[in-house]
């Protein structure tokens, strides 16, 4: 994972309102879960919950994960429709 990517990821995501939030499932922050939404609306939940310490790091590699695919999607649909030039 190339967490020079954050940035960029963070900053795709946002521009399109995909966001990735932490629940305090206790008062400590022992127990966290992450949640992906989309304009507001919760699409994916961890199933892991992560402590103080491993939830910043889980929740940049979710960030890039998604600016990766959502980039692929791009990619694969520009393949398959391909602009035609005309002379």
């Amino acid at each position: 994972m190339n967490l020079d990517l954050f940035p960029t990821a963070f900053s795709y995501c946002l521009q399109r309102g995909i966001t990735v939030e932490c629940e305090a499932k206790d008062y400590y922050g022992n127990r966290i879960q992450l949640h992906v939404k989309r304009k507001g609306k919760i699409v994916d939940s961890s199933k892991q919950y992560y402590n103080n310490k491993t939830a910043g790091p889980k929740q940049k590699e979710i960030y890039i994960t998604l600016y990766e695919r959502e980039l692929k999607k791009a990619n694969r649909k520009n393949y398959e429709n391909p602009t035609l030039h005309q002379n």
